[in-house]
């Protein structure tokens, strides 16, 4: 039997022990990823849509562009925008008429019976 120094034993051992670290690890890893692909698998009728799920979206998605160019070619073709901003100017504006004339209402009611009381 040949004989081997401690230093070389220990250096020897200590290769192993880092050898046998790095392969528990390795395989650590790999169980750990093993797991994960059990659980995707287990899962993937929530993960991914079916087919019909699929076309359906595709379906709602070419009404909703189909839509949108028939909106367009009438804001063109007619030349109004279709926004809530604009909407709301107009709104607005039409509060302002109305107020206006409720105010102009008001002050002829006023003179009327000023000019009454008079008289």
């Amino acid at each position: 039997m040949e004989r081997v120094s401690k230093r070389d034993f220990r250096e020897s051992t200590d290769f192993m022990l880092e050898k046998a670290r790095e392969a528990t690890q390795r395989a650590s890893d790999a169980i750990s990823t093993t797991e994960s692909l059990h659980w995707k698998y287990d899962n993937l009728d929530q993960i991914y849509c079916s087919k019909d799920q699929i076309d359906k979206v595709n379906e709602r998605l070419a009404t909703m562009e189909r839509h949108m160019e028939e909106l367009q070619r009438n804001q063109e073709e007619y030349g109004y925008e279709d926004d809530e901003d604009s909407q709301d100017a107009q709104s607005i504006e039409n509060v302002e008429i109305l107020d206006d004339q409720d105010e102009k209402k008001s002050r002829n009611s006023m003179t009327k019976h000023v000019t009454s009381k008079s008289q």
